[in-house]
């Protein structure tokens, strides 16, 4: 299902609006493809956990999608400017200190930390931005990589993930 679909408005359908009070932002094909790809693949599995989506943004360079269970949150955002090549995307695990809107990256762990703490890797990061073809296959395999070094989160026990933001803040 295609959530955006009806939304999105191609560059070439935009009019110009010389109303000073009117605020458009264009939003890039390729960010509205990836978070109908995000949204079809993650949403069923993240509500198996009790997890419920909460926040969904698109942007012309960016998408971040957050769901939350309790005081838990998993966000996936994104980051397409051409300027700041490379672009990438990467999933967040992290806990609200207080409420839903106050978070900071120090509250959060990213998926490839975890992958490298139980893989034992020196290096691992964010995923490159996929666009076309390739998005459906990558948000594949990070929903399997969420799966595989995420589960105790999904579940609740949140021991490795504590473990994991001690160490980076460690460092």
């Amino acid at each position: 299902m295609n959530i955006f679909k009806k939304y999105f408005t191609s560059d070439k359908d935009f009019k110009e609006n010389l109303d000073s009070q009117e605020n458009y932002e264009l939003i890039s094909e390729a960010q509205v493809d990836f978070a109908n790809g995000a949204i079809e693949i993650f949403n069923p599995l993240l509500r198996q956990f009790g997890f419920k989506l909460f926040k969904l943004k698109i942007t012309e360079y960016g998408t971040t999608i957050i769901w939350i269970k309790n005081k838990c949150f998993i966000e996936l955002s994104s980051y397409s400017h051409p300027y700041d090549a490379p672009s990438y995307y990467g999933i967040v695990l992290g806990e609200f200190k207080t409420d839903y809107y106050h978070y900071a990256d120090l509250d959060c762990v990213g998926l490839w930390r975890l992958k490298a703490i139980q893989e034992n890797l020196a290096e691992v990061n964010d995923n490159p931005f996929p666009f076309g073809v390739d998005i459906q296959s990558s948000l594949i395999q990070t929903k399997e990589d969420l799966l595989k070094y995420g589960k105790g989160f999904l579940q609740g026990d949140l021991r490795e993930f504590y473990y994991a933001r001690n160490k980076q803040w460690n460092q």
